[in-house]
């Protein structure tokens, strides 16, 4: 019975230990967001109305995880040149806690994650978009790009 208990104990200091790790990750990318953030959403913005090129992953052409991966990359943090793959790393944030520098994700094809962007804030986004052919800013209340949100990943660590 004294084993019992001894190994009850330790398996619940190892999960309270493991929420403790987890909630201390998600308070350090939240004050590194709040300080990169903005950063990230100024430089994204010098590539307005930069043309979207299917594979683009340049300034001389983006599709959309083309464009995030690009910008993020300038910052140090090499993620994927796939939108379902980016909408793997980092950490989900709920909506209402979204902060610049975010990565949003949609649902365009009816297959899963299929478009990506960078949240600015004000419910807006950035993005390389290839309905109007270029990087421009939509809001997340758009019709088209409302019904089709999946979710966001704080990226930052």
């Amino acid at each position: 019975m004294k084993r019992f208990k001894i190994i009850l104990f330790a398996m619940f200091f190892l999960v309270v230990l493991q929420v403790h790790t987890k909630a201390n990750s998600l308070d350090q990318r939240n004050k590194v967001a709040l300080s990169r953030g903005p950063q990230l959403v100024s430089y994204a913005t010098r590539f307005l109305g930069t043309r979207y090129r299917y594979s683009g992953q340049t300034p001389f052409g983006f599709d959309c995880s083309g464009f995030t991966s690009y910008v993020y990359r300038c910052f140090g943090y090499n993620i994927p040149h796939s939108s379902k793959e980016q909408y793997k790393i980092g950490v989900r944030v709920s909506k209402s806690q979204l902060l610049p520098g975010d990565l949003v994700f949609f649902n365009t094809n009816r297959k899963g994650i299929s478009h990506v962007g960078i949240y600015i804030g004000n419910g807006k986004f950035i993005h390389a978009s290839s309905g109007k052919g270029y990087v421009t800013i939509t809001s997340l209340n758009d019709s088209y790009y409302l019904k089709r949100y999946v979710g966001a990943v704080r990226v930052f660590r």
